[in-house]
């Protein structure tokens, strides 16, 4: 299977060791992603899980806050 058109330059060969690392990658968020969870659960019971799992949602939100601060402060002002 081709990833990449040979006719742009690209050789399949020197595509796939950036796939593979691209794929570990994902292999490794997925696997924190669930141990993330298994945590959140085994460390809560009833009367938390709904606390517990509403500061979870609300940290990882703060992601795209952050990523927009950033965004804004290396991105030079737009002319218009």
């Amino acid at each position: 299977m081709d990833f990449a058109p040979v006719s742009r330059g690209y050789r399949r060969e020197t595509m796939l060791p950036e796939m593979k690392r691209l794929d570990e990658r994902f292999l490794f968020l997925s696997v924190l992603w669930t141990a993330q969870g298994h945590f959140l659960v085994e460390n809560s019971d009833a009367s938390t899980i709904n606390r517990n799992t509403g500061m979870f949602w609300a940290l990882l939100q703060c992601r795209y806050a952050a990523a927009d601060a950033v965004t804004h402060a290396l991105l030079p002002p737009r002319r218009t």
